[in-house]
């Protein structure tokens, strides 16, 4: 399992720096280096580049929404501010103080 692996302070931190290479990878300088005419098993290298380096940021951001890497917990919100404020991470169990907010407006439309 990944959060074994890699602690939940540096999963938004890696999630960021994979991005950044993956895109970097995409930038036209670096696109210029996988543009040549032979092809890579009946295919364009620079469509392979593409595609691999495209998938690469879809899968990071996948993760990264999967493990909440950039989420707010309640070990980064200031002592002061939770409890001046009320507060609530997102992976926090007890909601027991949160009420759902209510709509202002009727059903009816323009009223």
């Amino acid at each position: 399992m990944v959060r074994a692996i890699i602690p939940r302070k540096w999963e938004g931190k890696l999630a960021v720096a994979l991005l950044v290479v993956a895109h970097a990878a995409l930038a036209p300088p670096l696109i210029s280096v996988a543009d040549s005419a032979s092809l890579v098993a009946g295919w364009a290298p620079l469509y392979l580049w593409t595609l691999f380096w495209g998938s690469v940021m879809g899968v990071v951001l996948l993760w990264a929404a999967k493990v909440d890497a950039w989420g707010i917990s309640m070990d980064q919100v200031p002592p002061e501010l939770r409890d001046e404020t009320g507060v609530v991470g997102f992976n926090d169990t007890d909601r027991s103080d949160v009420t759902p907010p209510t709509a202002d407006r009727t059903a009816g439309g323009d009223e």
